[in-house]
């Protein structure tokens, strides 16, 4: 993700978007908690379920 200069990603399982995975998963749920990058699966630290807003959602009803 450094690399490509990408700080989150979004996550399929069969097509369907069921979560993100960002910079801050990795640190908090593998770097901090001392697992091994190698042996964590994405599920293992992603965060979800999803909340999303569009481009109509106000700032206020985006905070609640």
């Amino acid at each position: 993700m450094v690399e490509a200069n990408v700080g989150s990603l979004l996550v399929t399982d069969g097509g369907e978007v069921s979560g993100i995975v960002t910079e801050r998963d990795y640190l908090r749920r593998v770097t901090l908690d001392g697992r091994s990058e190698r042996d964590t699966v994405v599920r293992e630290i992603i965060s979800s379920p999803l909340i999303v807003a569009t481009p109509q959602t106000t700032v206020d009803d985006a905070w609640h």
